[in-house]
């Protein structure tokens, strides 16, 4: 009979380690190239430069956020209503969401 061990090869061992830390660097760079993506340098589009209304979230001591259709992004970015109507209907449904923040809607 054949004795069963849970032995495992140190050399077996270092490559699971070399393996585990090859992904590890692939998702770390994975995570970086989608940082970029939602927080791209480039101007904003130029439908938000368009006169109208955004939707805004007010924090102390912090950059302004506009809501889009897609949820809150960075100053310039946000969804610009034509009218009044527009921003106050969607600022209703944003305020079901979130009831406790400071949200304003600001003329462009």
């Amino acid at each position: 009979m054949t004795k069963k061990t849970n032995y495992v090869n140190t050399e077996e061992l270092r490559q699971r380690l070399r393996n585990l830390e090859a992904e590890q660097r692939r998702q770390n760079a994975v995570l970086r190239k989608l940082n970029k993506l939602e927080n791209p340098e480039a101007p904003a589009s130029h439908h938000t430069h368009t006169p109208g209304y955004v939707i805004c979230l007010m924090f102390e001591s912090q950059p302004t956020v506009e809501w889009s259709q897609a949820g809150w992004r960075p100053r310039g970015r946000g969804t610009c209503y034509e009218t009044l109507e527009q921003a106050v209907l969607s600022l209703a449904t944003i305020q079901n969401d979130w009831p406790d923040y400071q949200i304003k809607i600001l003329k462009k």
